[in-house]
């Protein structure tokens, strides 16, 4: 009996990839939780006495760029583009979205701790926005799958008494 193609990895199978990104979007919360301790961290390096704490709004940022990006790409794919230019409306908001972002993450992290631990918040924080940014795709498609779900749920409760064969 031949088995070699019952086999398979834990990421071939759908489940696993929503059973993954459900726990990337589960750890990512707690990321963005305890995100103030950085400028905590930050305030006790730069040793200038200021309680300063900056909101995590650069890692919701870089999740709704991502569900954006999803929405963008499963609504408008190239084959039923109503206008054939190269310039991409979306894409160009996507890119001045990051800089954005950037730049007024920059701003802030300069104007409260300095050259030196403002570079430092910088990195951190736009590592995690892009983290962040993976993950409202995936976020994305499991909104989707939810919605799938409840609309099932939805129908079989509504024509549960409806279908019954006497």
């Amino acid at each position: 009996m031949d088995t070699t193609t019952a086999t398979g990895t834990f990421f071939q199978n759908g489940w696993g990839i929503y059973l993954v990104s459900f726990l990337i979007l589960v750890v990512l919360y707690f990321v963005q939780k305890y995100a103030y301790l950085i400028d905590r961290k930050l305030n006790q390096l730069a040793m200038k006495g200021s309680t300063w704490q900056g909101k995590p709004w650069p890692l919701f940022l870089g999740i709704l760029l991502g569900m954006f990006t999803l929405l963008y790409n499963v609504f408008s794919p190239d084959d039923m583009r109503i206008n054939p230019a190269n310039w991409r409306w979306p894409e160009w908001g996507l890119v001045m979205g990051f800089l954005i972002l950037l730049i007024v993450l920059a701003v802030e992290s300069f104007s409260h701790f300095g050259r030196q631990f403002a570079l430092i918040r910088i990195l951190i924080l736009g590592i995690l926005s892009v983290s962040f940014y993976f993950a409202g795709l995936y976020a994305g498609l499991l909104i989707v799958l939810l919605l799938a779900f409840l609309i099932l749920i939805y129908f079989f409760r509504f024509w549960y008494k409806r279908l019954v064969i006497k």
